[in-house]
């Protein structure tokens, strides 16, 4: 049950991750237009970056019950934007929303097509169902009540089973006996761990590597898209190069 709880963890803040950085591709190489932005739609497209980055940030806080505005840095939250965010519970879902909303301006502006906006909003819905995912994970802890009955059943075994090695072991019972425990324990004691699989141990998802790779991911995307033409004529061969990709 411990390693089921892990795996579906690790698949959706997998799934967050995929979709985070589709959802860059998407809006920065395969729309002709976006490569002729104006000053205001660069600025568009750069709060939607910004806003991927912290829903990342503002999703690692939350499965680990830690809520401060303060230590998320200016570039992915303005100082406006955190205190419209403060009396929000799950802020995660309300970059979700805001990001809804810059993609519908794009819409307006002519920038991007309704299917493109389809696509788009696609990734974010399937951000919200791996948020949705985790933080069930987090809110339902295994139950006290088994995770207590198996430590107990356990502890009764490693007791009593030791009585049957007299005959064969004899004094030499204590080497068995030993290694029996240190399974058994030490089963229960990972499975604890696996239970809870959003901490900071060694055991634990590396969040703050994934929380690494999306920036460093989106970085490389926003640099290769300034390079690729953005800005430029719709006839410059940069530019074609950024809608092939």
């Amino acid at each position: 049950m411990s390693m089921g709880r892990f795996w579906e963890a690790r698949g959706d803040v997998g799934r967050i991750c995929n979709h985070t950085r589709s959802l860059a591709r998407k809006l920065l190489f395969t729309d002709d237009d976006l490569a002729r932005a104006n000053d205001a739609d660069r600025a568009t497209i750069a709060m939607l970056l910004r806003y991927e980055r912290a829903f990342f940030v503002l999703l690692v806080q939350d499965l680990r019950s830690f809520h401060n505005l303060d230590i998320v840095p200016e570039a992915f939250l303005l100082a406006s934007e955190k205190q419209r965010l403060l009396p929000v519970r799950r802020r995660s879902l309300m970059i979700l929303g805001w990001m809804a909303v810059q993609v519908r301006q794009l819409v307006r502006a002519g920038k991007i097509t309704e299917r493109h906006e389809v696509m788009l909003m696609t990734h974010l819905d399937e951000m919200s169902t791996g948020y949705h995912g985790c933080t069930k994970i987090k809110s339902q802890p295994m139950p006290f009540s088994y995770a207590q009955l198996a430590a107990m059943l356990t502890l009764i075994f490693c007791v009593t089973v030791p009585v049957t090695f007299m005959g064969s072991f004899g004094w030499f019972l204590v080497v068995p006996t030993f290694v029996m425990g240190m399974v058994y324990f030490g089963i229960n004691t990972v499975a604890n761990q696996l239970a809870d699989p959003f901490g900071t141990e060694a055991s634990d998802i590396d969040l703050d590597g994934f929380a690494t790779q999306i920036q460093e991911d989106l970085d490389g995307y926003v640099r290769n898209w300034s390079s690729s033409g953005a800005g430029q004529s719709s006839d410059g061969p940069h530019q074609r190069t950024a809608h092939q990709l």
